[in-house]
């Protein structure tokens, strides 16, 4: 008697046991999906942040460029014997200027030329070149051009602003203070927005750089960097929530 009820004891809870072990199954199987589905969406998310990153970049190294060739062709104007903003520069560099000394023409076309290595220097750095040591060059003299152009700029521009508020006192006749003027809210300031674009260009595509082989498949991209977590803007207009 017993085992008759044991046995209709488990032939009732046999299939009651089935349908719950299906249920685990299904319910795994559905977070599984969902936890994939989450995993993909946050992929293509970064993907697009990356490439908005990307974009940013190269459209500050394209501004940096623009007032390097700008800064450029001013040098050049000199150097082609114009003396139309000299009075803005004074001291020495005007004189000689406006007397049409070689030595002012050379360096003026030196100027002209080192203006525009540095213009275009910050987009080559950002460019993914098949050469490793060419890359890492081009990136280390940007960022001592980015230093250099922002130290320079932020220290003069700071002096100048001392000097016209009188905090430093200084000595000058009224040509002079004009100069002053000039280079305080003018020069000095263009050295130091130019090299704050050069080096915001470089923060922002710091993942730009990295070479990847021609034909090189997705193992190779993940090699290198691509699909993986990449560095964060600050400039960027996405905000993670």
């Amino acid at each position: 008697m017993r085992s008759g009820t044991r046995g209709k004891w488990q032939s009732r809870t046999e299939p009651r046991g089935s349908r719950a072990a299906l249920t685990a199954a299904r319910r795994t199987q559905w977070l599984g999906s969902m936890v994939g589905m989450a995993k993909n969406q946050a992929v293509r998310l970064d993907d697009d942040l990356a490439a908005d990153t990307e974009a940013l970049a190269l459209r500050l190294a394209q501004a940096a460029c623009i007032l390097g060739l700008l800064y450029a062709a001013v040098s050049a104007y000199w150097g082609l014997g114009s003396t139309w903003l000299l009075d803005t520069v004074g001291g020495s560099f005007e004189e000689q200027g406006r007397a049409g000394n070689v030595s002012f023409l050379l360096v003026a076309w030196a100027a002209a030329a080192l203006k525009i290595v540095a213009a275009v220097l910050p987009l080559l750095a950002l460019r993914r070149l098949t050469r490793q040591a060419w890359n890492r060059a081009a990136w280390v003299l940007a960022w001592v051009e980015a230093a250099i152009l922002t130290i320079y700029g932020l220290v003069w521009t700071t002096v100048g602003v001392l000097v016209q508020a009188d905090v430093i006192r200084a000595s000058a006749t009224t040509a002079e203070r004009r100069a002053l003027a000039w280079h305080t809210y003018f020069w000095d300031p263009w050295f130091l927005i130019w090299g704050l674009l050069v080096g915001l260009a470089l923060v922002c595509g710091r993942n730009r750089r990295k070479p990847v082989p021609t034909g090189a498949g997705p193992t190779a991209a993940l090699a290198m960097g691509e699909g993986q977590d990449r560095p964060r803007c600050p400039l960027s207009s996405r905000v993670d929530s």
